[in-house]
Parts: structure tokens; sequence; C-alpha cells
């Protein structure tokens, strides 16, 4: 799934829509970022198949271009955690969309920010990683409308679909594997510890 994000500036507005992540400004920058770090060592860093329609090669294409949206980001929010803001306030990246941006290191469970430093990429803008099923807070009361929702809870969810299917799989063992056809076919199976 290539990945598709938004910046918010210090006053928490958007600081331009979202690029649709197979945009062009992303072509041949798997090559340049390859120049200053080895493919071998991106993947062995965060474990996804390298595409240029992943985040890390978006905001890279934004580093060779000089954008001045990195300079102007504070928080760096995938489209599912932008509308979790939105509805709670509360800016965090959900754990499941967050390993399809190629910026994270299931090794370590965090960014990473070490081969992100290496790309020029700001490492500020990324925020705590939650886990789905997370209680963000309750439903900003100006969203209701007059309707009371002091008692709506908003929950981030397993925001990658691929990832919720799995997760749904209805397996009597843990010894399985699943094959998820949509755009494309994944076969996989579910293994408690990155091990690439």
């Amino acid at each position: 799934m290539g990945s598709r994000f938004c910046f918010t500036r210090r006053e928490d507005s958007l600081i331009s829509n979202p690029f649709n992540y197979r945009d062009r400004r992303t072509e041949g920058m798997v090559e340049a970022a390859c120049a200053i770090l080895p493919r071998d060592q991106i993947y062995s860093q965060t474990g996804i198949q390298i595409m240029p329609i992943n985040s890390l090669f978006q905001l890279f294409s934004m580093v060779k271009s000089g954008r001045s949206q990195l300079e102007k980001a504070r928080r760096f929010l995938n489209i599912p955690d932008l509308f979790n803001f939105w509805f709670s306030g509360i800016k965090a990246s959900e754990f499941t969309i967050t390993t399809t941006t190629q910026c994270y290191n299931p090794k370590t469970n965090q960014w990473a920010l070490g081969m992100l430093k290496e790309m020029g990429i700001p490492t500020d803008i990324f925020g705590e990683i939650i886990q789905p099923g997370t209680v963000l807070g309750k439903l900003h009361a100006d969203i209701s409308n007059g309707v009371d929702t002091s008692k709506v809870n908003i929950v981030a969810i397993a925001s990658h679909d691929t990832q919720s299917a799995i997760a749904a799989v209805p397996a009597m063992t843990d010894d399985f594997l699943y094959l998820s056809s949509g755009t494309w076919s994944l076969m996989g199976a579910e293994i408690e510890q990155a091990d690439h």
C-alpha cells in the first residue's frame, strides 16, 4: 500500500492538501536515496518492499526539491491519524499504518530516526506511535453540533486495511498462512518478532 500523509503547522492547520501517493514527484527517488543509503540497509531497517510510493521516498523527494513544507511542518500524520486528530485533538501515529511508511523500524519498534536523518528528513515531525485500540479521548463537542457526545470515545483502529484483514482471519492455530487479494495480492504469515 502506498502511503498518504500530510503535515500540520504549529497552529495545527494543514500546510497543504496531501499529494496522491502515485504522484510523479517520486520518480528516480529510490535510486537517489539508495545512493545515500544502500537498498539492503533501507530494507534491513524497515522490513518492507522498497517502492517509490512509500512515504520515505515521498519525503525524500521533498528534501531533494527543497520544498518548504518540511521546514514549516510540525507533525507528520498519516491520513487515518489526521482524522483521529480532527475528532479527538490528539496527534499520534497508529502502529499499523505507520509500518507502511518505510520510516519505521520493526526491530526497534520506533521510527527509523537514524535512517531519516541520513536522508535529510527532519525527525522532530514524527510523533508517538500508538497501538490500535488506544483510546485517544472524547469526540470534540463542536463536531456533534448540540448533541451530547460526552461519552463518545475516539479509538485508534488498525487503520492499515491489509493488517486489519489479516487480524480478522478466522484461523484456529498460530501457524497459518494468509493470502490477501485486492489491488495486489500478498501472501504471508503472522510472526511474533520481525526477522529480516
